[in-house]
């Protein structure tokens, strides 16, 4: 149930975000499986965190995708893209980091695939809710729904159909990879956490003494005691035993 502002809840945005990825997972759906690969819900490469909500590759490059299911009014024009007139630049700023993301795997796989020509990366940014844009604002292309197969499709051809499949097949070994060791390294953290705790820090001047030594310290009471009551009881033979003492030392220093 939305608040008496009208502010969508967070389940509500996230369900609203949902629809929207839905809606171009459909459209994507029309695109031919023997020339493209498509896939959704991607790892971002080196934010483990983060994810890329669609990737097509295809013979014109590869496509990384966003998509937003906004509300109200959206403009893409003279270079801005606003929600409602505000500003949102960052979204493109995004765009353009998982398009820098995806180029560096594939710079990575190309040194192994020397025949492979440079790739294009097309960032493509869908709006779900809202119809009749395709504008691009510096590299990053946005899109609604209806717009958006002419986008994937009609862009001039860099690679050839055995191009295609050893891009595709290198692209979804390697995110698959990466989501594989990001998993593997959080739960090794976890266990290692659980096997091995820090210890923990005692607060200055509260630290408890160890059984050893609050034994220590009673017979050292004790022998203080005893000595203390040997003087008194027996003070002449204490007496005799610090003669003896010091006409010991005496003659050791003294020479003959």
């Amino acid at each position: 149930m939305s608040n008496p502002a009208g502010r969508l809840s967070r389940d509500e945005r996230n369900e609203r975000g949902v629809r929207g990825e839905r809606a171009t997972r459909t459209i994507m759906g029309l695109l031919t499986p023997e020339e493209h690969l498509v896939a959704h819900d991607l790892p971002w490469p080196g934010r483990p965190q983060a994810n890329i909500d669609h990737l097509v590759v295809n013979a014109q490059g590869v496509f990384v995708l966003d998509t937003k299911n906004w509300s109200g009014t959206v403009t893409a024009t003279d270079g801005e893209l606003r929600q409602n007139g505000n500003s949102r630049a960052s979204v493109l700023e995004k765009m353009r980091d998982q398009g820098a993301a995806i180029n560096s795997m594939i710079t990575a796989v190309r040194v192994d695939n020397p025949t492979l020509p440079p790739v294009p990366i097309h960032p493509i940014l869908v709006l779900a809710a809202q119809t009749g844009i395709s504008e691009h604002i510096t590299t990053v292309h946005v899109v609604t729904l209806d717009q958006l197969l002419p986008a994937l499709t009609t862009k001039p051809p860099v690679l050839d159909a055995q191009q295609v499949r050893t891009l595709a097949y290198h692209l979804a070994e390697t995110l698959d990879f990466d989501r594989e060791v990001t998993l593997l390294n959080a739960a090794t953290a976890r266990a290692q956490a659980r096997t091995n705790p820090l210890p923990r820090r005692e607060k200055k001047g509260t630290k408890k003494p160890s059984a050893r030594a609050e034994l220590a310290g009673i017979l050292r009471l004790l022998l203080m005691g005893a000595g203390l009551l040997f003087v008194i009881t027996q003070p002449d033979l204490v007496a005799s035993f610090g003669h003896w003492i010091s006409t010991t030392i005496t003659n050791l220093i003294t020479p003959n």
